[in-house]
């Protein structure tokens, strides 16, 4: 899907979008490519492979993880890879968090459970000065350079205020450990010149919680997981999802920003009921393509 098709669209639905509200129409955008999605579960990227750390009972999972996938056949519960540094490997299930917090955590063990934790606090707030002038951007977007910067720990998504012109926006991708590109937005000039001063916020990230501390260092626990798109926040802007369903998920964008501003039952009914015929005629085609290559959803990775 491209930025200026979604913009399109939206604004035919909702009657335009002014200058002032393109943060929050972009934010809206966000949310509907994410719960596309999350209802067709059709961006599936190649397990995430976490290493675990002596005495520690949780992992850190990708900024862009948006969900679980993978499931048993018989107990339908989510499952992970669990590999110890012999190559052996132990299939773990999903459980409540509730059931991993009444255990005893003192003593580390290879783990048979764990569970999926909320978002925790974001970490360590970045802030600097741009050491050059942003240049060569596409129409609404700008980079950041600083030379003194290690934008390593920097992800798609993790907010960033320009503080001297007083504009707010998102990472949009992370070109060098020094260079970010991003959108920015309601600021005097919604870019980055040399000498101003910038804050990156990072974005609270999904964590899994073992039922046991590890035992040692290194071994690795892989996750099959949904996620989330690019990050369009621009016209020219684009993501991985299929354009044939642009029109749909601009009008679930449409509907998640009108709640924002005011309430019509009516045209949110039409908005959202758009969006979800579109999600049950993918999710149709998508049976029709496995019944045609005679086998069944895939369960394996």
């Amino acid at each position: 899907m491209d930025g200026q098709s979604l913009l399109t669209y939206g604004a035919d639905a909702i009657g335009g979008v002014a200058e002032p509200d393109l943060w929050y129409w972009w934010k809206a955008v966000d949310y509907a490519c994410s719960a596309w999605v999350k209802e067709t579960r059709s961006l599936r990227p190649p397990p995430a492979q976490l290493g675990t750390v002596a005495g520690q009972d949780y992992l850190s999972l990708p900024a862009d993880f948006i969900g679980l996938w993978h499931r048993s056949r018989t107990t339908h519960r989510f499952l992970l890879k669990y590999t110890d540094g012999a190559g052996a490997t132990n299939w773990i299930s999903g459980v409540d968090e509730g059931q991993i917090l009444a255990l005893d955590h003192t003593l580390p063990a290879l783990p048979q459970a764990f569970a999926l934790q909320d978002p925790v606090a974001p970490g360590t707030r970045i802030t600097g000065t741009a050491t050059a002038s942003s240049t060569g951007a596409a129409p609404g977007e700008a980079f950041l350079e600083d030379a003194a910067a290690d934008f390593a720990a920097v992800a798609p998504r993790d907010a960033v205020f320009n503080t001297t012109d007083g504009s707010t926006g998102v990472v949009l991708a992370v070109e060098s450990p020094t260079r970010l590109r991003l959108a920015l937005f309601n600021g005097e000039s919604n870019t980055l010149t040399l000498g101003d001063a910038y804050l990156i916020e990072p974005q609270p990230r999904y964590r899994i919680r073992l039922d046991a501390p590890a035992l040692v260092d290194g071994h690795t626990l892989a996750v099959p997981y949904l996620a989330r798109p690019a990050p369009i926040y621009s016209a020219a802007g684009s993501n991985q999802l299929p354009t044939l369903f642009t029109d749909a998920v601009a009008q679930l964008a449409a509907w998640k920003f009108k709640q924002d501003f005011d309430f019509d039952p009516k045209q949110h009914s039409h908005l959202t009921q758009a969006f979800v015929a579109a999600v049950a005629d993918y999710r149709r085609e998508l049976a029709r393509l496995k019944l045609a290559a005679g086998r069944r959803s895939p369960r394996r990775w």
